[in-house]
């Protein structure tokens, strides 16, 4: 079983962050800026389930596999920004408004002379990956944008992960890149725009209810803060039974559900009402102008389009010491191939942009037993790579568009030992690729001054 679902929001949507939230007059609930995936997968599971009444069958909806989520809008998908990108201003003697250009972070082969010994890395002589990792190019070189979007369309995601020549070089108005959430013209109403702002939150104040007398409580206020979504806007995602089919039973879904904090209204329905594999037009799959761009490149890229969980912290347990990408048998992958994921792909790590880490919790809502009393159990906190993080690449062996074609917009998360956490299946770590191309220092600089 396969199927194309939307979550369309009916309500500001609260996505809780880790601080407290106890009985306490004046407290605040904060939201996060974006939908966990485990958060949006765990909501999924349990409308589905409540649609059954076999035992079996709602045990193996437990285990089904969720892709997403990424949010459409207008028609078209929206990503992260990546963080091998930077908004930069200049301001025109012509122009009242200043110039934006989206200008791309690449890393430098690093230098061959004594030099090397001595530093040239900028981290040390003794710095961790010293000798592996190459350094970043043209990052600060320019007055950033102050207002830059959060958000980039398919379409923009496409030229950027093609290096488009438009793209990294042309000089725009940002309203030519960007429009506003709620655009006041009709015929704009129905066009997606390359770029999109960072959602709106929206404070609501709240009173405690006696759950005896059903009144108010005296003096015991206390907010919640939410996502407000742009109309119009859903979430979408992927399902799919591949550890343990299920029976076609469930039909065409179209339910009102919750999701998230104070359980706000959603309603979550089937974009296709039949099983079927992906449509090849959709950009859940591989685009082929992508998969051609690819062909025997010698650097790509890896643009995280949700959270991903890695052992070694912001380095992939699919990577040795090295930084290489290990063979069949070092890795727990199966396949015929003889590198991950089923292909015969080697890569070699020369760079990664990478912020913070993201602390990501939750609750196990499948109600564990405590004496007489049914709770929910609280979930270890995991540290993810955030989305939007770009991982440089050297392949070292074989065409890397067979790795596009076969791990487009799929995890590339480890497995985590806990036996509780299903990264994978909830869909984080979901990945795009794209190539880059190597930039001589010299020539770069020459283009910055101009």
């Amino acid at each position: 079983m396969k199927k194309k679902l939307q979550v369309s929001p009916l309500d500001p949507i609260l996505i809780r962050d880790g601080r407290p939230f106890d009985r306490v007059p004046g407290i605040r609930a904060h939201t996060l800026d974006d939908v966990l995936p485990n958060t949006f997968a765990g909501s999924i599971r349990t409308a589905l389930i409540k649609k059954e009444s076999s035992p079996s069958v709602r045990e193996n909806l437990k285990k089904l596999d969720v892709r997403g989520p990424l949010y459409r809008w207008r028609e078209s998908l929206y990503f992260l920004a990546p963080l091998d990108l930077e908004w930069h201003q200049a301001q025109s003697s012509n122009q009242t408004e200043p110039l934006v250009t989206a200008y791309p972070i690449r890393p430098k082969k690093p230098c061959t002379d004594d030099k090397a010994s001595s530093g040239c890395w900028g981290v040390g002589k003794e710095g961790l990956f010293e000798d592996t990792l190459w350094l970043p190019l043209g990052s600060g070189k320019q007055k950033k944008w102050k207002d830059a979007p959060s958000y980039v369309s398919e379409k923009w995601m496409l030229d950027w992960l093609m290096e488009s020549t438009y793209i990294n070089k042309h000089k725009s108005k940002p309203q030519n890149w960007l429009t506003s959430n709620s655009p006041s013209s009709e015929a704009s109403q129905f066009v997606a725009p390359l770029l999109m702002k960072a959602f709106d939150k929206e404070e609501r104040t709240h009173t405690s209810v006696d759950p005896e007398t059903y009144s108010v409580k005296e003096g015991e206020l206390f907010s919640t803060e939410s996502l407000v979504f742009p109309d119009d806007l859903k979430l979408e995602a992927w399902i799919e039974d591949s550890s343990a089919p299920i029976s076609t039973e469930l039909g065409d879904i179209s339910e009102l559900h919750t999701l998230g904090g104070k359980r706000r209204l959603v309603h979550l329905h089937e974009v296709e009402p039949h099983d079927h594999v992906d449509d090849n037009s959709s950009f859940w799959n591989c685009p082929p102008m992508v998969s051609e761009n690819l062909k025997n490149e010698k650097y790509i890229r890896m643009v995280l389009a949700t959270p991903a969980y890695f052992r070694k912290g912001w380095i992939p347990g699919w990577l040795d010491e090295n930084l290489v990408s290990k063979e069949r048998g070092q890795y727990q992958e199966n396949g015929n191939a003889k590198y991950l994921w089923k292909t015969n792909i080697k890569l070699q790590l020369r760079w990664a942009c990478v912020p913070r880490w993201q602390p990501v919790s939750g609750w196990a809502y499948d109600l564990r037993t405590n004496g007489d009393q049914r709770l929910p159990q609280e979930r270890m906190v995991r540290r993810m790579v955030p989305a939007g993080s770009v991982y440089f690449f050297e392949v070292l062996e074989g065409d890397p568009s067979e790795l596009a074609q076969e791990l487009w917009l799929k995890s590339v998360s480890d497995r985590n030992r806990r036996a509780e956490a299903h990264d994978r299946e909830d869909g984080f770590g979901l990945a795009l690729w794209g190539s880059w191309q190597m930039t001589d220092h010299t020539e770069k600089e020459k283009e910055n001054d101009q």
